[in-house]
This record gives structure tokens, sequence and C-alpha cells, in this order.
């Protein structure tokens, strides 16, 4: 280990699918560019990329993985799920932060047997996120091995199961 990875606190990644456009985007972005303020090694994981991104600091590392996808949503979900977990593993994560259901599950499955602890926030109303069966299975399954969950408002934390329940801030 050199001197420069001595002097960052943390290894942080955050996971999302764009950061244009949208609250949850806003606020990934304005809590990336505040860590590599605070000297955290700050990553973020995207998608895709856009033409009108919200500004991200130059010591904020961007990647972009939808471009090898493919179309298949299984067949993505599970490269950049994959992808997920060989960069945590590779870059030393030591937390990922993701947004957005889709993201939240691709974060959990991506750090299982990593060290990698998970927070995910959930940016809408969580029950009309978790409205379809898939969506409301999966939270169910995968969001106790979340290290923390984070709501917008208190009153969101009932909808979630009492394992759950424990892990919302």
């Amino acid at each position: 280990m050199d001197y420069k990875t001595c002097l960052i606190k943390k290894n942080i990644c955050f996971l999302i699918n764009t950061i244009d456009k949208g609250g949850a985007e806003r606020v990934m972005t304005s809590l990336a560019n505040s860590l590599s303020d605070e000297n955290y090694n700050v990553h973020i994981i995207t998608s895709f990329a856009t033409d009108e991104d919200y500004y991200l600091s130059p010591k904020v590392k961007r990647y972009n993985v939808f471009k090898s996808c493919g179309k298949n949503t299984f067949f993505r979900n599970l490269k950049i799920t994959n992808y997920v977990r060989r960069f945590c593993r590779k870059n030393h994560i030591e937390t990922i932060i993701s947004f957005m259901p889709e993201n939240n599950f691709r974060a959990i499955i991506g750090t299982f047997f990593t060290k990698t602890k998970c927070v995910i926030s959930v940016r809408n109303d969580p029950k009309m996120e978790y409205k379809s069966k898939k969506k409301l299975f999966l939270m169910k399954a995968l969001y106790k091995k979340a290290e923390w969950v984070v709501v917008q408002i208190p009153q969101e934390i009932s909808f979630f199961p009492n394992k759950i329940q424990k892990k919302c801030l």
C-alpha cells in the first residue's frame, strides 16, 4: 500500500441508472461531490451516459456499463450485477450506495459474499414503487440483506416487513 492509499478515508461507490434530470440523480451527485471534497475515494457506476448529466467533480470517477450489456433485460441485469461484484472486489469498495429499485437489487446481489457494505435508497413512495409482484418479491427477499435502507420520510418505514424496518433510516 502506498502513502496515497493511506490518505483515503473510505472507498465508496454509488450505483444509479443515469445522473441527469431527476431528484435521486441530483442527490447522488451532490453526495458524491461532497464526499470527494472530504478526501473520500468516490466512484459512480451508471447504466448509461446521457447528454445533460449533473455536474460531477473531477475527483469522482465515473463508469458507464450499459454500452456492453445488450437489450435482453435478464442478461443486462446479470451483466451489470457481475460488473458491480467485480468492481467492488477489484477496487476494494467498502460501501456501495444505490438508488432506485433495480439498482438496489443489483447492488445487494452484487455484494453477496464480499466485504462491501450495501446501503440502498428508496427514493419514491414504496407503495407505488413495489406495486408489481416481481419487485415486491425481490424487495422482501433482498432488502433484509442490505446494511441500511434509507427512506424519504419516516411514515414509509411501516410499508416494509419487520426485518427490513429495523434497517430503515
